[in-house]
């Protein structure tokens, strides 16, 4: 599910802007779900909405359980991009830069490191 969800987000920010900059992971326990990362988007996005209606499309609407798509608490904790990730992307050669539907390493659910060096 929690996979399901930031994709969700990363599709909704490509639908509105093909060269979003998208690091989104989800969290779910209970009945909470944690949406966060590093986002640069133009795209105007209810990030709550899309993890509710995602768990909906899932399945999780019976009244019974403690996870409940319209019950259920969404903290969402995301940040624009880090300038020190988007440096590289804005600093690359216009032929290496694509929207990010066509870079599989920018999908929501991928763990990006980046390594610096540090002056001694």
């Amino acid at each position: 599910m929690c996979d399901t969800i930031s994709d969700a987000v990363l599709d909704a920010c490509l639908a509105q802007d093909k060269f979003s900059r998208v690091a989104c992971e989800c969290y779910a326990k209970s009945n909470i779900v944690i949406v966060g990362g590093e986002i640069t988007t133009r795209a105007k996005l209810d990030f709550t909405k899309i993890a509710r209606d995602t768990i909906r499309e899932i399945g999780y609407v019976n009244d019974d359980d403690v996870f409940h798509a319209d019950k259920v608490f969404v903290n969402t904790i995301i940040t624009q991009q880090s300038p020190d990730i988007s440096q590289v992307w804005t600093r690359a050669k216009p032929r290496a830069r694509r929207p990010a539907s066509r870079a599989p390493a920018t999908r929501a659910s991928c763990s990006v490191t980046l390594a610096t060096k540090h002056p001694s």
